[in-house]
């Protein structure tokens, strides 16, 4: 599974929610690790244990930030990190992307 958000702008942010079904026969426990606030992300969930057969939703928030740092001709920026799930026996990568326009390229497109 993967969460893609698509063309977001500069400075405005998104959310998503993802679907985390325990397929096994137990209750089950998972722990997200928590983004670096470097990235923009923020996963906002329930901690606790899952019910076999029961879901838990991860509420994956991203705002938009451009890299300055990149050169200043560039009018999109293409993000991608992974969310580390750890559960009792595995750690899962959770893929997020996204394109980041430029607040000045899509002031740009309004002239």
């Amino acid at each position: 599974s993967s969460v893609d958000f698509g063309t977001l702008r500069d400075g405005t942010s998104s959310s998503r929610t993802v679907i985390m079904k325990n397929v096994g026969v137990d209750r089950a426990r998972f722990l997200v690790k928590p983004p670096p606030p470097a990235t923009g992300l923020r996963v906002l969930y329930s901690p606790g244990p899952v019910a076999a057969g029961l879901h838990t939703e991860l509420h994956i928030q991203l705002f938009a930030m451009h890299d300055v740092q990149l050169d200043e001709a560039e009018p999109k920026t293409y993000f991608s990190h992974d969310i580390v799930i750890h559960t009792e026996t595995d750690s899962l990568y959770l893929p997020v992307t996204a394109n980041i326009l430029s607040t000045r390229n899509h002031i740009m497109k309004e002239l």
